[in-house]
């Protein structure tokens, strides 16, 4: 008799849902707070594959005895002598936070935006900016708006924001206490409080 009420309640919410599609022309979706939690899982899984992609590489370098810190090497790690394609660039022993870095040894579904707003339509995107001394990586997924660029200004930067940072390996900022402990490798952030 208790299993019949629960296939009878069952079937109610079911049929609910259906009388509301048909008369509304939608289809209920998650609440905003599972979208919201959805996307930075997301978020982590994406930061996750960055750091591993990054690890992996400079252990490709020291298992291969490529002992340049900065340069280039094969996405095989055996090799010096590569295809364009298949070079990673490096910075600190890491895959640089360029397109030929760290883009190209993440090896994912990862699109440029262009410096006019184009948006590619890859499930992930990212910006891509060059500074005197250090470049920038930016990642979200598509159709979440990110920074143009990682700046000082905490407003522009880091408040209501859904993107992944991955900044020039081993880079230093005097002038700017955030980048304090990253002098031995690779500096990824995440920002989540506007997913």
């Amino acid at each position: 008799m208790k299993f019949d009420s629960c296939v009878f309640n069952l079937f109610k919410r079911v049929s609910a849902v259906a009388v509301l599609t048909v008369l509304t022309g939608t289809v209920p979706q998650v609440s905003a707070g599972e979208q919201t939690a959805e996307r930075i899982a997301a978020l982590k899984a994406m930061a996750s594959a960055l750091r591993y992609s990054a690890e992996l590489v400079n252990s490709k370098r020291v298992l291969a005895g490529h002992k340049a810190l900065n340069g280039s090497l094969c996405k095989n790690g055996l090799a010096d002598n590569c295809s364009e394609e298949e070079s990673i660039a490096l910075r600190c022993g890491f895959p640089d936070a360029t397109p030929d870095g760290i883009v190209r040894a993440l090896d994912a579904d990862l699109g440029e935006i262009s410096e006019d707003g184009v948006v590619p339509e890859n499930k992930w995107v990212y910006v891509y900016k060059k500074w005197k001394d250090a470049s920038q990586i930016l990642v979200s997924m598509n159709g979440i708006p990110i920074p143009d660029a990682f700046e000082s200004n905490e407003e522009l930067t880091y408040k209501n924001k859904c993107y992944i940072f991955y900044n020039t390996p081993c880079f230093h900022d005097p002038r700017d206490s955030k980048f304090d402990g990253n002098h031995d490798g690779i500096q990824i952030r995440i920002f989540s409080d506007g997913c």
